[in-house]
């Protein structure tokens, strides 16, 4: 896989064009086959129903800077053409000739290094860990903006409308929202979580099961997490509130979700065990967590995610971090000085400030500060130097002084050329990048075969690269006729 380009999707849809006016049946390998490798969707009106645009009256086009807009075919209102679509840019055109539809709605893939953040890849063990958590939901309904219902249980169409229906339950119900469809939900939403209730928002499907009667029904608590990727577009308001009678904790849990806001999480009185984000994209820079409450003593667990900056209580909460990666910039990533973080697996851009913290296999580019250097300890991680952390166990650059040296005194200037050249290295550090805070192939291979188990260090080191790196080259040198060589070129 790779990223579209103009030109050989410029030129199937113009010979698709030709061939259906010629009477001949149109081939391509972009949008030939089903599902082609972009759709686009028009709603005529408000209340009808969304339709397909076929492949031939897209066209493709330059819609940047200094490009004609929208494009020449677009302009001149040639009938085959309704909508024009840059899939560099992500831009689209309606054609000046037509009349704008009511919405709009577009089918594509991206591309990313592996199963990291808010994704529609297959999550189906991770929510079954997710639910796990608390009692089995008592309250459940699901949102979707096309898709009705199958024996009566209850499809909002709105996410607020879902929340407003969760407010409306008693104390101490396990309810769970599943969200599901792609689309993008707009505005600010505010949850409360009464004491001894628990709440799941999980983008997946809710699927329709035939029913022994005959027909179909969707069963409590039963999803399908694959295939979905729920857009909210807005900042998160968590409260968790107290009762009159003592409660046993609850727990909350996002899950498959991209949400593109702040999600801020204020528990007062110490209601919430968990609260735990798991395979979701909290876009850096718009927002980040932010827990507080004066007596929370809840667990935050992240894993597999992507996000802002952490901003913890002044205490009671224990961070936990497992394939993840959090982005701050130049900013501080973490802020949790009164705060026990375990941080295993991932990437961190950003100063860190903790208690006390335990990592593994872990990539820190900014400055850590552990306030309980005679606790914890680090393991095979990527520290830069200044940093003030426990026990270190053949950590980056540390562990290539010490080699340099062999018990002897390195000089500044050779320290400073360890350090110099010992430095993670990132394909990109842009949010949305394809190659998001991938190593690069230029990291030194301190750090991309630095890990524990020879992988490299950091929130991608679940792909195991360098071992399947080193497995492929075994295998061409065992299946080369004699006297050929092979080299391998990386496309992405």
């Amino acid at each position: 896989p790779g990223p579209l380009r103009r030109r050989p999707l410029f030129d199937e849809l113009e010979s698709r064009r030709a061939a259906l006016a010629a009477g001949r049946t149109p081939g391509g390998q972009w949008f030939a086959g089903r599902p082609p490798v972009l759709r686009v969707f028009q709603q005529p009106t408000a209340l009808a129903p969304f339709e397909e645009i076929p492949p031939e009256k897209i066209r493709i086009c330059h819609l940047g800077a200094g490009a004609s807009r929208p494009d020449p075919g677009l302009a001149a209102g040639q009938p085959t053409i309704q909508v024009g679509v840059d899939p560099v840019l992500g831009r689209l055109a309606w054609a000046d000739t037509l009349d704008l539809p009511a919405r709009l709605k577009v089918s594509y893939a991206y591309g990313f290094s592996g199963d990291l953040g808010g994704g529609p890849y297959d999550q189906t063990e991770s929510v079954a860990r997710t639910l796990a958590l608390a009692r089995k939901p008592t309250w459940h309904v699901g949102v979707a903006t096309e898709l009705g219902s199958a024996s009566g249980e209850t499809i909002h169409t709105s996410l607020a409308d879902a929340i407003a229906d969760w407010h409306d339950q008693p104390a101490g119900t396990t309810g769970l929202i599943t969200i599901m469809d792609s689309h993008s939900y707009p505005g600010d939403l505010t949850v409360t979580i009464p004491a001894g209730s628990s709440l799941f928002l999980v983008g997946a499907d809710w699927p329709r099961l035939p029913k022994p009667s005959g027909g179909d029904e969707r069963r409590l608590g039963q999803v399908h997490a694959a295939e979905v990727r729920p857009h909210l577009q807005g900042n998160l308001r968590i409260t968790a509130t107290a009762a009159g009678d003592p409660a046993p904790p609850g727990v909350l849990a996002l899950h498959g979700l991209l949400l593109e806001g702040e999600l801020s999480v204020n528990d007062p009185t110490g209601q919430l065990a968990v609260l735990r984000i798991a395979h979701s994209t909290l876009v850096p820079g718009a927002g980040g967590l932010r827990v507080t409450g004066s007596k929370t003593t809840a667990r935050v667990e992240l894993e597999r995610s992507i996000c802002g900056a952490v901003d913890l209580p002044a205490r009671g909460a224990s961070l936990a971090l497992l394939d993840c990666i959090i982005d701050a910039g130049t900013g501080t990533a973490i802020t949790g000085a009164a705060n026990a973080i375990d941080v295993q697996r991932s990437t961190i851009l950003g100063r860190v400030n903790a208690r006390r913290l335990d990592a593994g296999n872990a990539i820190f580019a900014g400055l850590v500060r552990a306030a309980r250097q005679q606790e914890g300890c680090v393991r095979f991680c990527y520290v830069p130097p200044g940093s003030t952390t426990g026990r270190r166990h053949r950590c980056q650059p540390d562990l290539a002084r010490e080699t340099a040296a062999a018990g002897k005194t390195l000089s500044s200037a050779a320290e400073r050329a360890i350090q110099a050249r010992i430095t993670p290295v990132f394909t990109s550090r842009d949010y949305g990048h394809p190659a998001y805070l991938q190593l690069a192939g230029s990291c030194p291979p301190e750090l991309r075969t630095g890990a524990d188990d020879g992988a490299e260090m950091g929130a991608f080191h679940f792909l195991q690269q360098p071992q399947r790196e080193a497995n492929l080259r075994a295998s061409l040198d065992e299946y080369l006729r004699v006297g050929l060589e092979a080299g391998l070129i990386f496309s992405t």
